[in-house]
């Protein structure tokens, strides 16, 4: 039982994801007394897609002609 399990929890899946990041950076004035820096990473993969993409093509239907 313990072995089945270890071979079904390695198989070959192929997971699409997505990766967005974004950085603002306003370190490159010395002189300024206040400086900023933001840096954001947004990443999302396996079934969180599924339903984004499901829920955008319900959306859609309901405004087709």
């Amino acid at each position: 039982m313990a072995i089945y399990f270890l071979k079904c929890s390695f198989s070959k899946e192929f997971i699409s994801g997505l990766t967005y990041s974004f950085t603002y950076n306003k370190l490159v004035d010395a002189n300024k007394m206040r400086q900023f820096y933001v840096n954001l990473n947004f990443d999302i993969a396996g079934k969180s897609i599924y339903l984004v993409n499901n829920k955008s093509l319900t959306n859609q239907s309901e405004f087709s002609l």
